[in-house]
């Protein structure tokens, strides 16, 4: 979650990350991901311990290739990292 630093002191990481999927904030590289097809399913405290980019953060991102995925292959999803549905 590079860039998340720039905005921990007004919001939570889980916050950051979904105004990334909303267009509201550029999150560098989750952006990036983001128009690649990924999809966030959750955000990881801890995950860089030491990074300062991300202030540990990391967000859990999935890719389906939807040429063999069958119904079963896309799980529950938190719906607030649904960019589809309104906050």
């Amino acid at each position: 979650m590079r860039g998340y630093y720039r905005y921990a002191d007004r919001m939570s990481a889980e916050d950051y990350v979904v105004k990334v999927i909303r267009g509201e904030i550029e999150g560098m590289t989750l952006a990036f991901q983001l128009k690649q097809g990924f999809r966030v399913l959750a955000v990881a405290p801890d995950y860089l311990p030491g990074d300062p980019e991300s202030l540990g953060y990391g967000a859990i991102i999935e890719w389906i290739n939807t040429k063999v995925a069958i119904p079963s292959d896309y799980g529950a999803r938190d719906p607030k990292f649904d960019p589809t549905i309104p906050l």
